[in-house]
């Protein structure tokens, strides 16, 4: 009896460790994924959609700036899809104010709306593309379900992950990874301070590289799969989405 109240100890032992484990990878993983979906989305929007930035959207205002000067395509959904991206984040924070009150998951249901728009853009790119003019009433709505769904990617990450290093916006990573790196070089700081500025650096390569990898796929995925290639980052955006709610809060 001795024996098998010993051997069921250490199997619940060890389950619970594996238990405790899961979380701490997805955790890992959440960041570089949700990346990985900016990086390929963004990509996407931009090549497909005339120039659209839909991730980063402020890159919107250096088009229509530029637009004064040089006259370009789709400049009404460049116009049109910085109100809807601020009016969905609005709507985005009400709906995260009335989760919390229910004692709901506000970042899984957060990215599975994320992914629910991803794949109405991927719809409306398969069946009312390709697009020959970037203000055709068309192109601009599969704009808007694109800025839609990205909006709710930037929302859960200032909303729910604030403590995770940013998803959508690369410039800030790349700074504090550079920074990181010549500090490392000189030996700046204790040996903890040095350690944990290891861990960040490397932390952001990997958000770095799957942003830059989503970019690259998106772009051949274009050429040879159209629209269709939308999918990687919808199942992306569904795994991550199903992580357990405790690797939310382990995810650095």
């Amino acid at each position: 009896m001795k024996e098998l109240a010993s051997f069921s100890g250490t199997h619940r032992t060890s389950a619970a460790v594996r238990d405790r484990g899961r979380p701490e990878l997805w955790a890992q993983w959440l960041p570089p994924g949700l990346s990985f979906v900016a990086g390929f989305v963004d990509t996407a929007s931009f090549v497909g959609l005339f120039g659209l930035f839909i991730a980063h959207i402020t890159g919107n205002f250096v088009v229509i700036g530029a637009s004064m000067v040089h006259s370009g395509p789709g400049i009404i959904a460049k116009v049109l899809v910085i109100p809807v991206f601020i009016a969905t984040i609005a709507c985005v924070r009400l709906l995260a104010i009335r989760l919390r009150a229910r004692k709901l998951s506000v970042v899984r249901t957060l990215l599975s709306l994320e992914a629910i728009f991803l794949f109405v853009f991927l719809a409306s790119g398969v069946l009312l593309g390709p697009f020959y003019d970037a203000d055709s009433t068309f192109a601009v709505l599969t704009g808007m379900a694109a800025a839609v769904a990205m909006a709710f990617q930037n929302a859960a990450m200032r909303d729910s992950l604030g403590h995770i290093h940013p998803t959508t916006l690369m410039t800030g990573n790349i700074t504090q990874a550079v920074m990181d790196l010549v500090d490392l070089a000189c030996r700046v700081g204790d040996k903890h301070h040095r350690e944990t500025m290891r861990r960040r650096t490397r932390r952001l390569a990997f958000s770095l590289g799957a942003f830059t990898l989503g970019c690259l796929l998106s772009a051949s995925g274009l050429l040879f799969l159209g629209f269709w290639c939308l999918i990687f980052p919808i199942g992306v955006t569904i795994v991550v989405a199903a992580a357990p709610e405790s690797s939310t809060r382990h995810a650095t």
